[in-house]
């Protein structure tokens, strides 16, 4: 039996070491979760809403993903953090098991160091200098959707895959489906002259992500305001095109959304087509990452076998050859609808990821994958692509790694939120 001494002694390592950088939000969520474990009080997902984030009685769990996201996040960070230690002298570590809000203490039992492979640094702000700029881009974008928009009426169908067994869940029931496109986040700051500067910031990715950077002083608390336009990328506007162009696609039950948009209620609802960037997925990030056999670092630069520690690093300059890669999996939930994730680390890899998965190619090589332990295809799996690019656009791609998910310990701790 631990002793709490040896628990606070270990919260306060991991908090000294600056693993959980300067949000007060994480390092009060960490000291709450060791205070409910060590009482031995069960924890649910509205009393970290309350007494963490002061969320009162408008807080709706089946709605709201905020505890959920800062709780996918610590958990992480905590991974990122005990990952980075191995080989050291260390006793204790903590974790939180997926699909729990109890924070374990046990002894470590970690005895190779694993190296930390730093990924290229993106650059991280691009500022539209005039709102002018912003909507040209928006522009590209509107006309980029007016083309997939006639595209979805058209009776041509260019692309040369068919209704394979990955794909055949959403065509064997009538269940509404929505293609979810990951949107970037954006944040603005009031100019002279009504005018206004949009700032794209690669390390803020989300709302939540918004008040963390003012809470720990990388922006100005105050300055800026979230932007309500979002903007998708152009390898999700393609990707969305190339789905929806797979002979006898159900157009007729598909809405195309964007991602920050999605609801757990459509989750629960529809089936569900992700296309876009890794950092863009949302309240999908929760799902997928959770089971997933891979998780990304924090500039989504770089993802590591959780098992293996194999890493696979975004090489190279994207407007010459380059290296990506994509990920697909496909999951089931308890409310009997399909959930495809088809992401990349950028445009390269998102576009090649869709071409290479709407192939019916793509199914034989699944079947025949050493990890496919069946003679059909798995329920629920994952695939890792190594895309090659050139001037940011896809050339080939070679598929790495394909193993099974087990989304029910997922969906067991959210089944009442999740099949009501």
């Amino acid at each position: 039996m631990l002793k709490k001494q040896e628990i606070e002694e270990e919260i306060s390592n991991v908090l000294n070491s600056g693993a959980l950088g300067r949000s007060k939000r994480y390092i009060r969520l960490l000291r709450y979760l060791a205070e409910r474990t060590i009482t031995d009080v069960p924890t649910k997902e509205i009393d970290i809403a309350i007494d963490v984030f002061d969320k009162r009685g408008t807080f709706d769990p089946s709605t709201e993903s905020y505890v959920r996201v800062y709780v996918h996040n610590l958990r992480k960070k905590l991974e990122d953090y005990y990952s980075r230690k191995s080989g050291n002298t260390q006793d204790l570590e903590l974790s939180i098991p997926v699909g729990s809000y109890k924070l374990e203490f046990a002894p470590s039992n970690r005895t190779e160091e694993t190296p930390a492979l730093r990924g290229q640094t993106l650059p991280r702000q691009i500022a539209f200098k005039q709102l002018a700029m912003f909507f040209a881009a928006s522009a590209a974008i509107f006309f980029i959707g007016v083309f997939i928009k006639e595209k979805f009426s058209s009776t041509s169908q260019p692309v040369n895959t068919a209704a394979n067994s990955i794909w055949a869940p959403i065509y064997d029931n009538d269940r509404p489906i929505i293609i979810a496109q990951g949107d970037f986040f954006f944040f603005e700051e009031e100019q002279d002259n009504n005018r206004s500067l949009y700032i794209r910031d690669t390390a803020i990715n989300s709302l939540e992500e918004f008040y963390d950077a003012e809470e720990s002083g990388l922006i100005e608390t105050g300055k800026y305001t979230p932007s309500s336009n979002a903007r998708t990328s152009n390898g999700a506007s393609i990707g969305t095109f190339l789905v929806s162009s797979m002979p006898d696609f159900p157009r007729e039950r598909t809405t195309v959304k964007m991602a920050s948009e999605l609801t757990t209620a459509d989750i629960r609802e529809n089936h569900i087509i992700f296309i876009g960037h890794i950092k863009t997925l949302g309240l999908l990030s929760d799902f997928y990452f959770d089971i997933s056999n891979f998780s990304a670092s924090h500039d989504f630069t770089r993802l590591t076998n959780t098992q293996t520690k194999n890493e696979f690093l975004l090489q190279g300059n994207r407007s010459q050859r380059h290296t990506d890669y994509g990920l697909f999996a496909r999951m089931s939930s308890p409310a009997k609808n399909k959930i495809y994730i088809c992401t990349g680390m950028t445009d390269t890899a998102v576009i090649q990821t869709v071409k290479t998965v709407i192939s019916n190619e793509f199914s034989t090589s699944i079947l025949n994958s050493p990890l496919n332990e069946t003679e059909s295809l798995p329920a629920n799996f994952e695939s890792l692509l190594e895309v090659a690019g050139y001037n940011r656009d896809n050339i080939t791609s070679k598929l790495l790694f394909s193993g099974q998910l087990d989304p029910s310990k997922l969906w067991d701790s959210n089944s009442a939120t999740v099949s009501q």
